[in-house]
């Protein structure tokens, strides 16, 4: 019997899942292997995280009783909520054009920690 790992997803697993779906959006770039930015900056890494954590929920669902269904639920809940927020704050990053990269070790760092080339949006 094969043990196989479903949950969490691991990196690698969200990253060929990103592919695949970059991929299927994007047929005419089969020639093109996109780089871990490319991919985040445009949602897939996302898209494809929330796939795979809803295919492990799914099966483990199938393994559970009553009480525990009910439970998943909740979880359920709680990942279509943070489905919508992700998305809420994927339309609020900005790409910072290229003469504005970071030039400094400390730029560096910090736009490393608020996303590649792009950061939040300043509310007042």
């Amino acid at each position: 019997m094969e043990n196989k790992r479903v949950f969490p997803p691991t990196k690698d697993e969200i990253r060929k899942r990103a592919l695949e779906l970059f991929y299927t959006d994007n047929p005419h770039f089969v020639d093109h292997k996109p780089e871990e930015h490319e991919l985040r900056e445009r949602g897939y890494l996302r898209k494809a995280q929330l796939q795979l954590l809803r295919e492990g929920a799914k099966q483990i669902e199938l393994k559970l009783g009553n009480e525990d269904k009910q439970y998943l639920e909740y979880v359920k809940f709680d990942l279509d909520e943070i489905a919508k927020r992700l998305k809420e704050l994927e339309d609020e990053t900005i790409t910072i054009p290229k003469e504005y990269a970071p030039q400094s070790l400390a730029e560096k760092r910090l736009f490393k920690v608020l996303g590649i080339e792009s950061i939040k949006r300043i509310h007042y």
